[in-house]
């Protein structure tokens, strides 16, 4: 079945797949991203540290970071900036989203501590190449719909950016 996985992914043309991290996962999806030559995102909730993926990236070639820079912040209370410096090339995606420190909770875009702004300017100006994705999960509020609040993120994007 992961062989079947790695062929689909590989077949769509996509660079990889994503799953939850743990020790086990990597340990055992590693072998098969290296032998399929696809990346593996391994994605983090906010029980993590800077040093959470050295072991696995050091294993296996094809084993890489799935980042959700809001949990990053929530869980270890520092900015996500130096671990997307440090591996650059291993990151499969970013999963944008505005959280407190202290595993706080979801915001609205620049109400929360994570550094969207500093982490989006970052992006465009090392000219990464992965996919950095919305992730709507602050309560939407009363009088508003997903669609409009992913276009407020959309639109902190375009001034951060600006």
């Amino acid at each position: 079945e992961i062989d079947y996985c790695f062929a689909a992914a590989k077949l769509l043309g996509a660079r990889g797949i994503t799953i939850e991290r743990s020790d086990e996962t990597a340990q055992r999806l590693g072998p098969f991203a290296d032998k399929h030559k696809r990346l593996v995102g391994y994605h983090n909730h906010a029980r993590v540290a800077f040093n959470s993926w050295d072991q696995h990236l050091a294993d296996a070639r094809y084993n890489a970071l799935n980042l959700d820079v809001g949990h990053y912040i929530a869980g270890t209370n520092e900015s996500p900036i130096p671990l997307l410096k440090k591996y650059p090339d291993r990151i499969l995606g970013l999963h944008l989203k505005d959280r407190k420190f202290n595993d706080g909770p979801n915001m609205p875009w620049g109400q929360g501590d994570t550094p969207l702004a500093e982490v989006l300017r970052l992006l465009r100006d090392e000219k990464h190449k992965f996919i950095a994705a919305i992730e709507l999960e602050y309560p939407i509020p009363e009088g508003s719909d997903a669609v409009t609040e992913v276009g407020k993120c959309i639109a902190f994007c375009q001034e951060a950016l600006g």
